[in-house]
């Protein structure tokens, strides 16, 4: 295999990953198998861990404000 004909993904779904939400029977079960590609093509373009790291730096830049005080600005408070 050359590189010209390669995938651009480093990953190679299986078949019934990619045909099954064509043949689900319910509505449910389509969401359910298109969400399992979606899931598998996240890990395996390390998009999943990039968001984790993005999430943990909102989480410990969000604890240096004050636990109860309201992120409202220019707003009068209620009399």
């Amino acid at each position: 295999m050359t590189n010209s004909m390669r995938p651009p993904f480093p990953f190679v779904l299986p078949i019934k990953f990619v045909i099954s939400p064509l043949y689900a029977t319910s509505t449910r079960k389509k969401i359910v198998a298109l969400m399992t590609v979606g899931a598998h093509l996240r890990l395996s373009c390390g998009i999943e861990e990039s968001r984790r790291a993005d999430l943990h730096a909102e989480e410990s830049s969000d604890t240096t404000r004050p636990r109860g005080t309201s992120s409202s600005k220019g707003k009068e408070p209620a009399v």
